[in-house]
């Protein structure tokens, strides 16, 4: 029989990597107007390899965020200049263009926090589909029910028969604009000891 864990996470540590990472980074080197050089980047991140800042960047400068200045002198480093700053992570696709990934997730957190007296999964994605974004019931309620399990709502209404179950925030869990991140991982389990072994490293599931 395949095994089957309930794993207590006291804590997390972020990693120093991924473009949430590149971006405090970014914004950080830039401030009061300086330039900043891929190397920089990369000096303050754990990445292996400078590929991915590399793309994150190049998306930036697409998508207007950022301006690069090419080198005066051969072999000289290219200096980006931050031109618009913000709180949230900009994601940019390849060709510059606005991307959509995660604002579904984004749409239906700010949903959960206006909606005091709670929602149902079709009514969460009514109020959180735009003409850019559509959230389908089938998506409103996958991520209603994992952040129901991860004990951040409440159901207000049980659903039964003709019935449709209602949920609502907690008020301990309204920690910010931010919506929870959902994260996959992969872990090595002694079935010996009934020990976890090493480090276990997740990363957010496309939302």
């Amino acid at each position: 029989m395949s095994a089957v864990l309930r794993l207590r996470i006291g804590s997390a540590e972020p990693l120093l990597r991924g473009n949430d990472h590149f971006w405090r980074v970014i914004m950080e080197l830039s401030e009061g107007g300086s330039t900043f050089t891929l190397t920089d980047v990369e000096g303050r991140s754990e990445c292996g390899t400078r590929a991915p800042i590399r793309d994150f960047v190049r998306r930036l400068v697409k998508g207007g965020l950022v301006e690069a200045t090419p080198p005066e002198e051969h072999g000289a480093p290219t200096l980006y200049r931050l031109i618009e700053r913000s709180r949230s992570t900009p994601t940019i696709n390849r060709d510059g263009t606005a991307g959509r990934q995660g604002r579904g997730q984004q749409q239906m957190w700010n949903v959960m926090r206006r909606e005091t007296g709670g929602w149902t999964a079709q009514e969460l994605a009514i109020s959180a589909s735009t003409d850019e974004v559509s959230v389908s019931a089938a998506t409103a309620l996958a991520y209603t029910r994992t952040l129901c399990q991860a004990g951040l709502l409440v159901v207000v209404t049980p659903g039964g028969p003709g019935k449709k179950q209602v949920w609502r925030l907690k008020g301990s869990a309204n920690t910010g604009p931010k919506p929870p991140k959902i994260l996959r991982s992969k872990l090595v389990y002694d079935a010996n000891t009934g020990k976890v072994l090493g480090d276990v490293i997740a990363e957010e599931v496309d939302p």
